[in-house]
């Protein structure tokens, strides 16, 4: 007797099965994919929306303005520079579905450089009721501390958000005290 060569209706069953089971675990790893690379883009237009706000409220390191006003001072939570703190909507293609509102807010505390020893030697920051015990003489120098946060809602209507912090000193500016150009 000749022996069969070929496949039985099992081996082929059990084939497809493997194909069927490979080809849709490839198509839901690129979904996820997908979905991801929505949330890392919606992230990174954040991000650059807090370093422009942040890049904003450097120009406040400068001690006096054009007219001599000293504008560090001004320097203040939701208040300065080009940036207006609120809600900035943008459209990520033509498609007007894939719209996002991003909240741009930011909080500014002042802290200060102090002696808290007295030897004439400043050794630690503290914030304006960190320092209602010491003396204003020991302060030897400010320096403000911004956080700004950019939140959205993601396609899933999770609210989002991204924080950046940074810290602006004010600079001194008069004849004595020459800025240097490179």
């Amino acid at each position: 007797m000749q022996a069969v060569k070929g496949f039985s209706l099992v081996e082929v069953l059990v084939a497809a099965l493997m194909m069927m089971l490979g080809v849709t675990g490839y198509i839901s790893l690129q979904s996820q994919y997908v979905r991801a690379q929505a949330t890392l883009n919606l992230r990174s237009i954040a991000l650059q929306l807090a370093q422009q706000k942040l890049d904003d409220l450097y120009r406040f390191s400068q001690t006096n303005d054009d007219d001599g006003t000293p504008i560090f001072a001004q320097l203040q939570s939701e208040l300065g520079g080009q940036l207006p703190a609120g809600t900035t909507t943008l459209t990520l293609s033509k498609d007007p579905s894939n719209t996002y509102d991003f909240d741009l807010s930011w909080q500014v505390t002042q802290v200060y450089f102090v002696d808290t020893d007295d030897d004439g030697i400043a050794d630690q920051w503290l914030t304006e009721s960190g320092m209602a015990p010491l003396s204003p003489d020991n302060n030897l120098g400010t320096l403000k501390v911004v956080n700004v946060q950019v939140s959205w809602l993601d396609r899933q209507g999770n609210e989002q958000q991204v924080i950046l912090q940074g810290n602006i000193a004010g600079l001194i500016q008069d004849a004595s005290f020459p800025i240097l150009h490179y």
